[in-house]
């Protein structure tokens, strides 16, 4: 299963429970979540079950704010993935 933020606009309460439940879906999930979202109860529920973090950091010719996942500076715009949480 392939996830990307299902926590959306949920209440902490909210995010922790179906966090809960998320690990029991299939035996390999792929979570896609910001910082934001993961961080809190979704973490505390999901750390425990987690094989590997990865990061998405978006290159591009110019971004409007860089930061640890937006870089300016490449010839083209890509996506890199390396691996670990940098939140």
């Amino acid at each position: 299963i392939v996830m990307d933020s299902p926590y959306g606009q949920l209440d902490d309460t909210h995010k922790q429970l179906v966090a809960r439940y998320i690990p029991q879906l299939a035996e390999q999930i792929i979570l896609m979540a910001t910082s934001s979202q993961w961080k809190g109860p979704v973490e505390e529920e999901c750390e425990k079950f987690v094989g590997k973090h990865v990061s998405l950091i978006h290159h591009a010719p110019t971004v409007e704010k860089e930061s640890r996942y937006a870089k300016s500076g490449s010839d083209f715009e890509y996506t890199e993935i390396e691996e670990g949480y940098h939140g």
